[in-house]
């Protein structure tokens, strides 16, 4: 099983970052309420904006995880972004949801 766990982990992970990618670039309105104040303040674009570019980074190390190109890097970042946001929403439902 050891031989597997890598790339199961890895392909759930890009099927989950790939869902939440879609869901930013087709439905940008829908989560951008979710989006800290704070950082609404310092972003130089609208949230639904932000939400789409967003959903394209967050496409982009989907496809990475699940093609298996720059894996760790895809990782690394992908790590580093949710984090961010279980930061930025705090702790809630949502948070809780992302970080799992």
């Amino acid at each position: 099983m050891k031989e597997y766990a890598p790339v199961v982990l890895r392909m759930g992970i890009g099927l989950v970052m790939l869902w939440f990618g879609l869901v930013n670039v087709f439905t940008p309105d829908r989560l951008a309420g979710y989006i800290p104040a704070r950082l609404s303040e310092v972003i130089p674009v609208t949230a639904s904006t932000f939400m789409v570019v967003n959903g394209v980074v967050e496409l982009i190390l989907a496809v990475a995880l699940l093609t298996g190109y720059f894996i760790q890097a895809a990782a690394l970042i992908t790590a580093v972004h949710i984090a961010g946001i279980g930061i930025g929403l705090g702790y809630n439902d949502i948070m809780i949801r992302d970080i799992g």
